[in-house]
């Protein structure tokens, strides 16, 4: 078991890809995680659509967070 932790304020871009026609059927894909030290590939997801929204939502709300931080600081 490998298990590799990125902090989602590292992340710059999520993408994910559902290969063909079994792909669609079986709902199973590849998500893939730009960071500033690399990509993190993650093959043989279930439903990567779902996972994939999920991820950006986190993203976001750690964006937003952060955003609202850095105002603080400056005020």
């Amino acid at each position: 078991k490998d298990v590799v932790e990125i902090g989602l304020s590292k992340v710059q871009s999520i993408s994910y890809n559902i290969p063909g026609f079994s792909g669609e059927i079986l709902k199973f894909g590849t998500i893939v995680m730009q960071t500033y030290v690399g990509d993190l590939i993650i093959n043989k997801v279930e439903h990567p659509e779902q996972i994939y929204n999920k991820l950006q939502d986190a993203v976001a709300k750690v964006e937003k967070s952060k955003g609202s931080y850095e105002e603080d600081i400056e005020v």
